[in-house]
């Protein structure tokens, strides 16, 4: 299925904001874990040297955050879309 003009600029417009917000995210809650804990947060879960509960706290936590921020990214980017193309995302 090809995609139509209006389909990619708003996938990349969508697309812009998606990423931006997880980038953002993902630096703010590790800057807010090691400040927190005085440690990086844990890069691989099945390593020996991250218990069970750092695993599951960090999974828990970075994933609700980038979750909440990309939702927040599309209605973001759905209201700057139709701001500078003057019309509706298409669906």
């Amino acid at each position: 299925m090809a995609l139509k003009t209006k389909d990619l600029d708003w996938t990349l417009f969508s697309s812009a904001g998606v990423i931006l917000a997880s980038v953002l995210t993902r630096k703010l809650i590790r800057g807010g874990y090691k400040k927190l804990k005085g440690k990086e947060p844990p890069n691989d879960p099945a390593s020996g040297h991250v218990t069970w509960s750092e695993a599951i706290a960090w999974g828990i936590t970075s994933g609700a955050a980038i979750g909440l921020a990309r939702i927040a990214a599309k209605k973001g980017s759905a209201k700057g879309y139709k701001k500078v193309f003057k019309k509706t995302p298409p669906r």
